[in-house]
């Protein structure tokens, strides 16, 4: 299952880097910063293009109009970018 082959390799990753590193704190604000934000816009984003995609496909299907789910599915694929933008630049100013 990808859900939980991704939630391993993330706690190993970050709990295998801080067996050999000093500071802690340098750990802590890593994965805050790019977890935090996967949290709160990149993974409620994905879930939303993801359903989005299929009601715009049942909507197509059907013949309806669907001009305001395809703001709304273009709205998150902004808020997907600013989310990557987010924890890059939370990831750089927590490694100065």
């Amino acid at each position: 299952d990808l859900h939980i082959a991704s939630t391993v390799l993330l706690m190993l990753s970050t709990n295998g880097l801080a067996l050999f590193m000093k500071d802690l704190g340098l750990i802590a604000a890593l994965g805050g910063a790019i977890l935090g934000s996967a949290l709160v816009y990149i993974f409620p984003a994905l879930m939303f293009i993801a359903n989005g995609r299929k009601a715009l496909k049942a909507k197509a299907d059907k013949g309806e109009n669907a001009n305001g789910l395809k703001a709304e599915v273009g709205a998150n694929y902004a808020l997907l970018v600013l989310g990557f933008f987010l924890a890059v630049v939370g990831a750089v100013m927590s490694l100065k």
